[in-house]
């Protein structure tokens, strides 16, 4: 499911889609480390193998 753009429309729904991505981030941090990156931080991560 794609994530939720506009809150202005269909608020509840698009919260819970949040909430979902949201829990399922954490589970994926708890179990793996997962970690949250932007593109940049990212392609410096890459570049500095």
């Amino acid at each position: 499911m794609a994530p939720p753009r506009e809150f202005g429309r269909y608020t509840e729904e698009k919260l819970a889609v949040l909430e979902d991505v949201c829990v399922h981030y954490c589970r994926l941090n708890d179990k793996y480390g997962f970690q949250s990156a932007t593109m940049g931080e990212f392609a410096q991560k890459v570049l500095n193998q």
